[in-house]
């Protein structure tokens, strides 16, 4: 009622849920952008366990769950890192991007309602051809896959000079800390 409206709370009536779930699984996915959207980050423990339950999304085509997944993200009212913290509590990403490492912790700010950036750096630590190859796998266009593949190879090239430069830097500055040592040993 109107209490729950004014604490941001979305609650299923009786087993609504349940029965819904069982007829459409990827109404998991609205369920979590609406907790998302009203500020409520914690799933209550009797939905987590009915989405849990209903996770893999049988009968859903790959594209259905694509697109439920890409709606929460361009949401303007929702927190990427937020989102896909929740979709990984309940074991939904591991349906749409099976054996991926997903990186929810470090998402930029800048990424909001970007579906491309959430999604590249939600997979940036796994390797490019396998972002490709998953992503191809569950729905997403060939264009799509190549350009998420792409901004996570991008990612790669950065991160390794980034680390070649800090270790250029570090090295050099034990060079000269070794340096002021010879120096005062005379």
């Amino acid at each position: 009622g109107a209490h729950h409206l004014q604490t941001g709370e979305i609650r299923p009536i009786n087993n609504a849920f349940d029965k819904r779930m069982q007829e459409d699984p990827s109404t998991a996915f609205r369920y979590i952008k609406f907790l998302n959207h009203f500020g409520n980050f914690d799933i209550p423990d009797k939905e987590k366990q009915i989405i849990m339950k209903h996770k893999d999304m049988k009968n859903v085509p790959h594209i259905h769950i694509r697109g439920e997944f890409l709606n929460g993200l361009e949401n303007p009212n929702t927190d990427p890192r937020k989102y896909i913290q929740m979709l990984m509590g309940t074991g939904i990403l591991n349906r749409i991007f099976p054996s991926s490492t997903i990186d929810s912790e470090h998402m930029p700010t800048n990424s909001k309602g970007d579906r491309w950036l959430s999604t590249a750096w939600m997979l940036k630590n796994n390797d490019p051809n396998h972002v490709k190859d998953i992503l191809e796998k569950n729905g997403w266009s060939k264009q799509e896959a190549n350009d998420i593949a792409y901004l996570v190879k991008l990612y790669h090239w950065y991160y390794n000079l980034f680390q070649l430069l800090w270790d250029s830097v570090f090295l050099l500055k034990i060079q000269h800390v070794l340096y002021l040592v010879k120096v005062r040993r005379r």
